[in-house]
């Protein structure tokens, strides 16, 4: 596993860990800085601001989900793998070759799925 991918895990997993310890703001600012970029970050901050929305009911919360929810697909979508158009149509008769993707790019599709 690529170093930047164990520290993504390593960094969520310390988010998650306070977020558990209902230390939720430090949660937030824990993975904040990386969540543009960082798949893992980001789908810490996404479930953060879901819990809140769905634990609150506040019509703000559940709009800012929303929103983080469209950019969590946005940010897996920029690291999926990329097919050429006859990828994409074999890709529905046989199985795909997770063998020729990078790590970034099977994380980012275990993600989505």
């Amino acid at each position: 596993m690529s170093s930047n991918i164990a520290e993504s895990i390593k960094r969520a997993e310390h988010a998650r860990d306070l977020l558990l310890n209902n230390r939720i703001e430090e949660a937030r600012l824990s993975v904040q800085h990386v969540a543009a970029t960082d798949i893992y970050a980001a789908m810490v901050q996404c479930n953060i601001g879901f819990m809140q929305a769905v634990m609150t009911f506040d019509r703000d919360l559940i709009s800012e989900s929303i929103k983080a929810i469209d950019d969590i697909i946005e940010l897996l979508c920029r690291h999926r793998h990329k097919d050429n158009i006859m990828g994409y149509v074999m890709s529905y008769i046989k199985n795909r070759d997770f063998n020729k993707f990078t790590e970034l790019e099977k994380h980012a599709e275990l993600v989505r799925a």
